[in-house]
């Protein structure tokens, strides 16, 4: 299998590098597009000056991420996609055959793994492999699959339709909710294959969690009120100390 690994940007600077460098060194071959939201800080430049430079390189203007998603997705040639935004990273060179040969694509149509969250000074704020059990507890207490560290059949995804542009910042939750919701439970992977960077839009908790209820809401999975009220509350103290550790790990703990 050659994966296609699909990153969308716009203006991301130099971050960009530090994702190019992640795929360069990856001992399995892939297929990179690069969706660029038409940069104006030089990024298509920079990416066909590279060593190893896109295979696709679109720079355009979009409607948004989910737009952008889907843009990437029709371009694909793999059989399996992975999003890798501008900016995040592999845990390391075998992070891509790791998750590839843990597949099995026959009962699974898609799987996850996990994934640890760093700051821009590449401390650790948190680690999180995926939850094991009924595939639902992956949506339950808001977005526990990571888009880097998943791999899903091509087909499957423009099966379903691709991402809701209705969504600006849960659109990958939103689509992980209408497949479960659909009877196509992931794989899970207990390895460690991605590397979040703090930012980016899903930095804005308050509209994360907003759109995380619509999405649950649309494909009758609710959860009850009291865990709704957990998610409210411990989305509260992230946007109070978004740059501190002690929500998350609340969060953790407390299994939240």
């Amino acid at each position: 299998m050659i994966p296609s690994v699909i990153t969308i940007c716009r203006n991301p600077g130099g971050t960009i590098l530090r994702t190019s460098a992640s795929l360069a060194e990856q001992t399995l071959r892939c297929e990179w597009l690069v969706i660029d939201g038409a940069s104006s800080d030089g990024t298509p430049e920079r990416l066909r000056a590279l060593p190893r430079p896109p295979d696709v390189l679109v720079s355009e203007p979009d409607k948004g991420i989910a737009d952008a998603f889907n843009k990437g997705l029709a371009r694909a040639g793999g059989d399996a996609v992975l999003f890798l935004n501008a900016g995040d990273a592999f845990a390391g060179a075998d992070a891509l055959r790791t998750l590839t040969q843990a597949w099995i694509p026959g009962p699974h149509r898609w799987i996850t793994a996990g994934a640890e969250v760093r700051r821009e000074d590449e401390s650790v704020l948190f680690t999180r492999p995926p939850p094991a059990g009924d595939p639902r507890d992956l949506i339950r207490h808001d977005c526990r699959i990571w888009h880097a560290a998943t791999l899903c059949e091509t087909a499957l995804l423009r099966e379903v339709g691709g991402f809701d542009t209705s969504f600006r910042s849960s659109m990958d939750y939103e689509l992980w909710v209408r497949l479960i919701s659909r009877g196509h439970a992931p794989q899970i992977c207990p390895a460690i294959i991605a590397r979040f960077y703090q930012g980016g839009a899903s930095a804005n908790l308050a509209r994360r969690h907003a759109e995380n209820r619509r999405a649950r809401a649309m494909h009758g999975l609710q959860n009850g009120r009291l865990t709704e009220w957990r998610l409210s509350l411990v989305n509260t103290l992230k946007s109070l100390a978004p740059r501190g550790a002690w929500a998350y790990r609340l969060k953790e703990r407390l299994g939240w």
